[in-house]
């Protein structure tokens, strides 16, 4: 499975595909004020309480900001 991310100024778009279909869509709001370290902790909870998180392969990141 492929985690693909879209990171705007206002929102953070996740979506986890299998193949060419999508399985699964999760979105943040995005905030400077953030780090790294609880964006990756909210994602890794997001995908762990959709039982995603072992299966997440590949990942692609886009980003305007």
């Amino acid at each position: 499975m492929i985690l693909v991310a879209d990171i705007g100024n206002t929102n953070i778009t996740l979506g986890v595909f299998n193949e060419d279909i999508i399985i699964h869509f999760l979105s943040l709001y995005s905030d400077i004020n953030r780090t790294e370290d609880e964006y990756g902790m909210f994602i890794k909870n997001l995908l762990n309480e959709n039982n995603l998180a072992g299966q997440i392969k590949h990942a692609v990141i886009s980003s305007v900001v």
